[in-house]
C-alpha cells in the first residue's frame, strides 16, 4: 500500500501541496460515489425483492385460480373421480402432448379406470382441482394396480393429495408412492418447492387383475409431516406414473375418519 503521509511538516514538497486539494476532493467524491453506489445497490435489491414477490404472487394467483370442482360432503363416502370423463377437469403439466399417449380410460367389471402406460421417458403429471371438507372427510381412498414395472430400477407410481395452499396460493402436496423397491413407511420430507413423499406400497409381482385399495388419513398425515392442520377445504388430487411402468388407478373417494362418531 502506498504511504501518503507527509513526514516533513516544515517544508512540504510543492507537488504535494498542489495535489493536496485534489487528493481531498478525490476522497470526497469517492465517498459520495460509494454512498451513491450503496444506495443504488440497496434500491436495486429492493426492486429485485419486489419483482420476485410479484412473480411469486402471480404464480400463486395463477395456481389458485384453477377452477375446482366441489365434492358433496353428504354421506359416508364421497366420490372425487372415477376417471370416466378423463381428461375433462384435469390439468396436464405443461400441457405435455405425451399425456394423450400415456393415459386412456378403460373399463372392466368394476367400472371405469385410468390406464397409464409409460415408456422409457419420464411420465407426465396430471392434477385435478377438487375441493372437499378435510374436517368431515379426512380420509382418502383409491384403487390401483401395477401391471408391469422395471425390475432393475427404482420407480414408483405417485398419487398426489393436496389439502393446503401456501401463502402464495401454491398447493402443498403429499405424494403417496407405490415403489418398486423402497420399503413401506419410507418418508422423504419435502421442502419449499418439493413435496413430501411416503411409500405405502412396495414391490410385489405385477398383477394385471390385482386391484389394491389404498386408504390413508391424509389430514393426519399432513399434520404429522408439516406440523399444522390442513386447510378446511382441500385443493385436489394428482397422479404421476414413473418411466417403464404400466399401472391403473380407479375410484378415488374421501371418507370420514374411522374414529368419527
Amino acid at each position: 500500500m502506498c504511504d501518503l503521509t507527509i513526514r516533513h511538516r516544515s517544508r512540504p514538497h510543492p507537488a504535494l501541496t498542489f495535489l493536496k486539494p485534489i487528493f481531498y476532493h478525490a476522497i470526497l467524491v469517492h465517498g459520495r460515489l460509494y454512498t451513491l453506489s450503496s444506495r443504488l445497490n440497496a434500491a436495486r435489491s429492493r426492486r429485485v425483492l419486489r419483482a420476485t414477490a410479484v412473480v411469486l404472487l402471480a404464480i400463486g394467483l395463477a395456481v389458485s385460480t384453477g377452477r375446482a370442482d366441489t365434492a358433496s360432503a353428504s354421506g359416508s363416502s364421497v366420490l372425487l373421480d372415477d376417471f370416466a370423463g378423463f381428461p375433462a377437469g384435469w390439468k396436464i403439466k405443461n400441457d405435455d402432448p405425451r399425456a394423450a399417449d400415456i393415459y386412456r380410460v378403460a373399463n372392466d367389471e368394476g367400472g371405469p379406470y385410468l390406464s397409464a402406460v409409460v415408456g422409457p421417458q419420464p411420465g407426465v403429471r396430471v392434477f385435478k382441482y377438487v375441493a372437499w371438507n378435510t374436517r368431515t372427510h379426512p380420509v382418502i381412498t383409491w384403487k390401483w394396480r401395477l401391471k408391469t414395472f422395471p425390475a432393475d430400477k427404482r420407480r414408483s407410481v405417485a398419487f398426489y393429495v393436496s389439502m393446503h395452499r401456501d401463502s402464495f396460493g401454491i398447493p402443498t402436496i403429499v405424494k403417496y408412492l407405490w415403489s418398486t423397491e423402497e420399503p413401506v413407511g419410507t418418508v422423504r420430507p419435502g421442502g419449499m418447492f418439493r413435496a413430501t413423499e411416503v411409500v405405502i406400497e412396495s414391490g410385489g409381482r405385477p398383477d394385471p387383475q390385482g386391484w389394491v385399495t389404498a386408504r390413508v388419513d391424509a389430514a393426519a398425515d399432513f399434520l404429522r409431516f408439516y406440523g399444522e392442520e390442513p386447510d378446511v377445504q382441500a385443493v385436489g388430487i394428482g397422479l404421476l406414473v414413473g418411466a417403464g411402468i404400466d399401472a391403473d388407478v380407479a375410484d378415488v373417494r374421501v371418507e370420514p375418519s374411522a374414529s368419527a362418531p
